[in-house]
């Protein structure tokens, strides 16, 4: 009688390590088999060995998809076995797992920087590490999908905040393909942050010069408004959407209270932040006055009329 010979078995090639294949989505490849023990001179080819997956993906024949699964080695020579059960018999198929973990998708938000009073602009998100060629398939409708899901508090108009607004992201439910990769946003994972700096608004503020004569009516303290320039502001206004002047800053006369019968001088007229909305703003006051930083308020003399008399 002669019985089948025993061969020794193992899977080999990139990815493997002991007890099976593990690879990171997108580098998965075929696997290998190594056979020794043969009888003669013989070699593997007498086996006409063949391996299978419990799951393949039909474009690559191989497991793709993030999951796992099971690498089967097995032949059906009658002279040679893998092992032996005394109910089952000679087995001649081996095993082990074949294992695909997400792959890394860095997708990086850029926070935004806004003066007060304008509107946001379009959010600037990158994501890099895509496998195959899902960059062209996918990345344009999953950063399109970021953008819309982006949430936050700020709106136009929203006040001046040290440290700024969160804007935070999250991973958009799209298609089958997310399962395959693990998302990190700006280091972070599952979810992101960007902030949204509100920059004040910078304003110049021209002090008007006026004043009334000695006795009579005081005159209120104006000013004329415009932006400073050189920022990102759509329109020329110089105040935000729904301010205004009493809401942003405040005149007032320095180390004096005019009155109608104030001494004849010229007094020097300064200007504030109001406590409503000036923290937004960044203002310049100017004038006429000294350096240029304030203006003028003056009482002028009063006219005398003397009557002619005639005298005999």
């Amino acid at each position: 009688e002669i019985t089948p010979k025993k061969l020794d078995v193992s899977f080999t090639g990139n990815g493997h390590s002991e007890g099976g294949y593990s690879y990171e989505y997108g580098s998965s490849e075929a696997a290998q088999a190594t056979f020794s023990g043969f009888a003669y001179q013989e070699g593997q080819s007498v086996l006409s060995a063949e391996i299978k997956y419990n799951a393949i993906d039909e474009n690559r024949g191989i497991p793709a998809a993030v999951g796992n699964y099971t690498v089967t080695v097995s032949f059906t020579n009658p002279n040679y076995y893998l092992s032996e059960d005394p109910e089952s018999g000679y087995g001649r198929e081996y095993s082990e797992s074949y294992v695909i973990t997400p792959k890394t998708l860095t997708v990086a938000v850029t926070g935004q920087t806004v003066v007060y009073g304008e509107e946001l602009g379009e959010w600037k998100i990158s994501a890099e590490g895509w496998a195959y060629e899902e960059k062209t398939a996918y990345e344009a409708d999953f950063i399109a999908a970021l953008q819309n899901g982006i949430s936050h508090s700020y709106n136009a108009g929203s006040p001046v905040l040290e440290g700024g607004y969160t804007a935070t992201l999250s991973t958009p439910e799209l298609d089958e393909w997310t399962e395959n990769y693990t998302f990190v946003y700006n280091g972070g994972t599952g979810s992101g942050t960007a902030t949204i700096n509100v920059e004040k608004r910078q304003i110049t503020v021209t002090i008007d010069n006026v004043g009334h004569t000695y006795g009579g009516e005081v005159v209120a303290l104006t000013a004329s408004e415009a932006l400073t320039g050189g920022q990102n502001i759509s329109g020329s206004n110089a105040f935000a959407a729904g301010d205004n002047a009493q809401e942003v800053y405040e005149l007032y006369v320095d180390g004096a209270t005019i009155v109608s019968f104030s001494d004849v001088a010229d007094y020097e007229i300064h200007g504030r932040q109001a406590d409503a909305k000036g923290g937004n703003y960044e203002i310049a006051f100017v004038g006429e006055g000294s350096s240029n930083i304030y203006g003028i308020y003056t009482v002028s003399p009063a006219e005398i009329a003397f009557a002619d008399y005639a005298y005999e």
